[in-house]
C-alpha cells in the first residue's frame, strides 16, 4: 500500500524534483550549489499542460471553507418525550379522580419541554390553585389556538373558577 498518493502526475513530478534538489545538496560539498545539480524541464510537457491535469480552482475550496466555519446555527430542539401521551393520561386521570394537587405537579413536569401543547396548557388551568395562573395557561392556550372549542369552553369554565372573588 502507498503511503502517499497524489491526485496528479504534475505534483508528483514537482515532488520529485523537490526531493531530487534535496538530496543533491545534501550530497554535495560547500562548493557547488543545489541548483547546478538539479535540472529543470525547458517547457512545460504536453500532458502536464492539458486542462485536466490544472489544479482545482480555489472557488469551490473557499466556498467549503466558508459554508463548514459560518454563523453558528440554533441547537436543534430537544427530542420529544416518547412517555408525554402517557404521563399526560395519568395526570388527566389524577385530576378527574379529584387528586388536582397531584395532577398539578405531574402536569408541570411537561410544561418545561411542551410549552405549547394547547391540550397539556388547559389541563394546567384546570389544576391550577389559582385563578391567575389558571387565566395565564387559558391565555397562552388561545393564542396557540384561537378557534379551538376547547379554548372557548375554557374561557366558560374560567368565569366561574373556583374561589374566585
Amino acid at each position: 500500500a502507498s503511503i502517499v498518493s497524489f491526485s496528479s502526475p504534475l505534483i508528483f513530478v514537482n515532488v520529485l524534483l523537490l526531493l531530487a534538489g534535496i538530496f543533491s545538496f545534501l550530497g554535495s560539498s560547500n562548493q557547488t550549489s543545489p541548483s547546478e545539480n538539479v535540472t529543470f524541464p525547458k517547457s512545460t510537457p504536453s500532458w502536464a499542460a492539458a486542462s485536466s491535469f490544472a489544479p482545482a480552482s480555489p472557488a469551490p475550496i473557499a466556498a467549503s471553507f466558508s459554508n463548514n466555519y459560518s454563523t453558528p446555527q440554533p441547537a436543534p430542539p430537544p427530542a420529544p418525550n416518547p412517555f408525554f401521551n402517557t404521563i399526560l393520561n395519568q395526570a388527566v386521570s389524577l385530576a378527574q379522580s379529584g387528586q388536582k394537587a397531584q395532577a398539578y405537579a405531574t402536569l408541570k413536569t411537561l410544561e418545561k419541554d411542551n410549552p405549547t401543547e394547547v391540550n397539556l396548557l388547559l389541563w394546567l388551568a384546570f389544576t391550577s390553585p389559582s385563578y391567575e395562573e389558571a387565566r395565564s395557561y387559558v391565555n397562552r392556550a388561545a393564542i396557540l389556538d384561537p378557534t379551538s372549542t376547547s379554548v372557548a369552553q375554557a374561557r366558560i369554565w374560567l368565569q366561574n373558577f373556583p374561589g374566585q372573588i
